[in-house]
C-alpha cells in the first residue's frame, strides 16, 4: 500500500483494517518487559498498542523497575480477554475508569462520571466498592448515593453479596498520582445487557 493510502486528505494516519476493532486498558502487575506481556497477549489474539508504567515512590527510592503497568489493547472478542485474564498466569484486572493528576488531586469529577456510567450498567444489580484506601472508598460510596438517588437506578451496595465489584486504586509516582478503577464481573453484566437490549429490539 503506497503511503498516500495510508494517509487522510489532513494526513492524519488511516485506521488499520489488520488490527483489532474494539480498544480496552488492563493494569498489569509484575510484568517487566513490554515483549513479555505482548508476547502473552498475542497468543490470545490481542495487540498490544502501549503501555504505562507506574513507579511508586517507594518503588523509585529502592531504584526497583514499576510493579504495575497501564496496557492499552485492541482486541475482536471480549471473550479473548476475560480468557487471558484467567489464564495466562499474569496477574491483570480490567481498567474501568483512570485518571492521572500532578498537583491537587481532584477526584469528585472522576467519581462522578464513572459512578454514573457503572450504576447505568447494573441496573438491578449488586455493587462491591473495595479499597485499601478508606478515603476514597467512602468518598466513592457517597457519590455513588448521591448518582443513585438523582437518576432513580434500581442498584443496591453490599460488600458480600454482590454481582459487579469496583476496586480503587491509588498509586503515588514522583510525578503523578494515579487514581485508577478496575472492575470485576462488569464484562458479564455488559454482556447480558446487549444481549437483552438485541432482542428487545
Amino acid at each position: 500500500m503506497s503511503k498516500k493510502e495510508t494517509k487522510s486528505k489532513r494526513g492524519y494516519p488511516l485506521p488499520n483494517p489488520n488490527l483489532p476493532r474494539n480498544f480496552g486498558k488492563l493494569l498489569v502487575f509484575n510484568v517487566l518487559d513490554d515483549n513479555e506481556l505482548a508476547f502473552a497477549l498475542g497468543k490470545m489474539g490481542i495487540y498490544l498498542v502501549s503501555t504505562v508504567p507506574i513507579k511508586t515512590m517507594s518503588q523509585k527510592a529502592e531504584g526497583a523497575k514499576a510493579k504495575q503497568m497501564i496496557a492499552n489493547i485492541r482486541y475482536d472478542d471480549n471473550s479473548m480477554v476475560e480468557y487471558f485474564m484467567k489464564t495466562s498466569g499474569i496477574q491483570s484486572k480490567r481498567i474501568f475508569k483512570y485518571a492521572g493528576f500532578t498537583n491537587l488531586v481532584r477526584t469528585r469529577a472522576l467519581f462522578y462520571a464513572s459512578a454514573l456510567n457503572l450504576l447505568n450498567l447494573c441496573e438491578g444489580k449488586i455493587i462491591r466498592i473495595k479499597s485499601k484506601h478508606r478515603d476514597l472508598r467512602d468518598e466513592f460510596y457517597k457519590i455513588a448515593l448521591e448518582v443513585k438517588k438523582e437518576s432513580k437506578l434500581n442498584v443496591e451496595f453490599d460488600y458480600d453479596a454482590y454481582d459487579v465489584e469496583l476496586e480503587i486504586n491509588r498509586y503515588k509516582t514522583p510525578k503523578k498520582v494515579y487514581i485508577i478503577l478496575t472492575t470485576t464481573g462488569l464484562s458479564e453484566v455488559v454482556k447480558d445487557l446487549e444481549q437483552k437490549q438485541s432482542v428487545e429490539t
